[in-house]
């Protein structure tokens, strides 16, 4: 009867301890997200005309930002509204539009310019 018991506790114990290292995990990866928007710093005037054309994501933080490499530069690439990112993605510019530096994105590793699509 014994060893019914102590199987029993612990199957239990198994279960607190997933559900303890979920909650954890959850609560790591929220703050991460939270995070990267604290990273990121507007100009209050758009800067410099980037001359890559195209960009491939590399990870996407959130709906509106992605880190991405272009054929010279690696930066993040911003939006206010639209589709979300995806990995591998490429960006293309459309006719008239030109990527432009709105920004710095800095974390504890990368300080990227932050990019989007303008009007030339």
């Amino acid at each position: 009867m014994k060893k019914i018991w102590v199987y029993i506790l612990g199957v239990l114990t198994g279960v607190i301890v997933t559900f303890v290292l979920v909650g954890i995990l959850g609560i790591v990866i929220s703050a991460n997200n939270a995070k990267s928007k604290d990273n990121l710093t507007f100009f209050e005037e758009p800067g410099e005309v980037m001359s890559d054309t195209s960009y491939e994501v590399f990870e996407v933080l959130d709906d509106n930002a992605a880190i991405a490499y272009g054929e010279k530069l690696r930066v993040l690439v911003w939006q206010e509204k639209g589709y979300p990112y995806y990995d591998r993605q490429i960006i293309n510019l459309p006719k008239g539009k030109c990527f432009r530096q709105v920004g710095i994105y800095k974390d504890v590793i990368n300080t990227l310019p932050v990019v989007t699509i303008m009007d030339k």
